[in-house]
């Protein structure tokens, strides 16, 4: 659950960085966008599928729409999280990194290859399946 601005004990306040622009909520899985800034995935995914094409915080073009993860800032922030428990801060979940699309596509043509033995083909699939259950952003 998102933890809110409001301060969660006595001297406790979010850090300003660790704060999604959109939602203004704690960041779980900080992304950093083509313009510089980062936002929280969900957050950023959500602006984006509701057809804005600025970054929210810049307002220049989102000419790509990559997101770059920051496992840097997600450390500084569960860092946080574990050094303010007692004021009741949880810590955030670990991400499942998404599996590399060269690898995937890799799979993808073994499992599709026609002249492939079908057990490497059928091994193909189950590496695959299992990918997709890894990780929802696989």
């Amino acid at each position: 659950m998102p933890v809110s601005l409001e301060p969660l004990g006595v001297g406790v306040q979010i850090p300003y960085h660790f704060r999604c622009p959109i939602s203004l909520e704690l960041m779980h899985d900080p992304v950093t966008v083509c313009t510089g800034q980062t936002y929280d995935q969900t957050s950023i995914e959500s602006w984006v599928a509701t057809e804005n094409t600025t970054c929210p915080v810049t307002r220049s073009p989102l000419m790509d729409f990559t997101l770059i993860l920051n496992p840097t800032l997600q450390r500084l922030i569960q860092e946080w999280c574990v050094a303010n428990r007692s004021f009741g801060v949880e810590r955030i979940p670990t991400s499942k990194q998404p599996t590399d699309p060269t690898m995937v596509k890799n799979l993808l043509n073994q499992a599709s290859s026609g002249s492939a033995p079908f057990g490497l083909r059928l091994s193909a699939l189950r590496r695959l399946r299992g990918l997709a259950r890894y990780s929802d952003k696989n």
